[in-house]
């Protein structure tokens, strides 16, 4: 049927509240402690190791304040999370809860900054990553080329050739699940 743009952006997402699951077909592969870490590492990330010590010297005790205030956010949106999969009984995300409550469009764009969060969480961690192994050589005696630290590309200078080596290696294995 040929349903105008205003009612398509806004269609929502059905589920039956009596067979939970059966509205979705996906199949659950990772375990509850896969997911976990997976969580775990995706909020910390490699950053928080690195610069916890460069943020100390100007922020003082205020950084742990800090801490406490994100780990305070941080259980408010788990908890969050837990009472709405426990509302809607379907398997999925931010992007399928929205889905199912908002509708197509605000779906979309949940969508979209996810994938944003996501490709900007991965390149930190690969540049921590590849920051954490230049000094790991550096500490084993070998000298680092300077091309190997940063190249300036596009006028965005330290762009870290070790970083895009660490991002392909990571979505290698990402791939293989």
């Amino acid at each position: 049927a040929n349903t105008s743009f205003s009612n398509r952006i806004v269609r929502m997402k059905s589920f039956d509240a009596d067979e939970p699951g059966k509205a979705s077909s996906s199949h659950a592969v990772l375990t509850m402690p896969s997911l976990t870490m997976f969580g775990i590492g995706n909020t910390i990330g490699g950053g928080i190791f690195a610069l916890t010590g460069v943020a100390a010297q100007y922020a003082g005790p205020s950084l742990f304040v800090s801490f406490l205030i994100s780990g305070h956010v941080i259980l408010v949106t788990a908890l969050m999370y837990a009472e709405l999969s426990s509302r809607i009984p379907i398997k999925g995300s931010a992007f399928t809860y929205t889905y199912v409550t908002f509708g197509e469009l605000p779906a979309f764009l949940v969508g979209c900054s996810l994938n944003l969060r996501y490709g900007a969480t991965a390149s930190s961690l690969a540049r921590g990553i590849a920051s954490y192994l230049n000094g790991l050589l550096e500490k084993l005696g070998y000298t680092i080329p300077p091309v190997m630290e940063g190249v300036t590309v596009f006028g965005v200078e330290d762009c870290s050739i070790v970083a895009v080596l660490a991002l392909f290696i990571l979505t290698f294995i990402f791939t293989l699940g």
